[in-house]
């Protein structure tokens, strides 16, 4: 039960350092870089994408860009993020609304560069089918097939541990480990 009690105090003390303001400041640096290394392309094209994001389709089997919009919030909204602005809002006031839209500007690009990132380096497999994802352009990346099971071994332990509790798309991690 020593043991138990040792290794909780660690995981809380790691835990306020890495989620504290190291990670906050970390994630926000990134944005900002993306932003000006971009172009600020969120900004420039964001009537574009409100335009393509209801633009009708004549093929019945393409996904449309509402549906692609979707199924993107869907793995990137979770209860964590609700409840973030809630208590954002509650502890911080009208000023809070504020910063969360700055820092949500500056998310924009990290988003577009991850969304842009597995685009490049998915792969087809067969008819209408691909194989992608985090995992998989990290092992690209870093010419390694260790990368990325390396750097998503964390929350992958959770994942199987706790099914459904990232919220993420659990699948494509064992796309990047899979053979060819």
């Amino acid at each position: 039960m020593e043991f138990m009690n040792t290794l909780t105090v660690a995981l809380d003390n790691l835990n306020g350092i890495l989620y504290g303001y190291i990670l906050v400041y970390l994630l926000l640096a990134a944005g900002i870089f993306f932003t000006f290394r971009s172009g600020f392309t969120q900004l420039k094209h964001f009537k574009e994408s409100c335009g393509l994001l209801f633009q009708k389709t004549n093929n019945k089997e393409a996904t449309s860009g509402f549906q692609a919009v979707m199924v993107s919030l869907a793995s990137r909204v979770g209860v964590g993020t609700i409840a973030g602005v809630a208590t954002a809002l509650a502890a911080g006031g009208p000023g809070a609304v504020f910063w969360m839209w700055i820092t949500a500007i500056f998310g924009g690009a990290t988003s577009l560069v991850e969304s842009t990132m597995a685009q490049v380096y998915k792969q087809k497999t067969g008819a209408h089918k691909f194989r992608g994802g985090p995992a998989y352009y990290m092992q690209k990346v870093f010419k390694s097939r260790g990368a990325g099971h390396f750097l998503n071994r964390p929350s992958w332990n959770v994942r199987l541990r706790f099914p459904g509790a990232s919220g993420q798309s659990d699948h494509q991690f064992p796309s990047a480990l899979r053979r060819e």
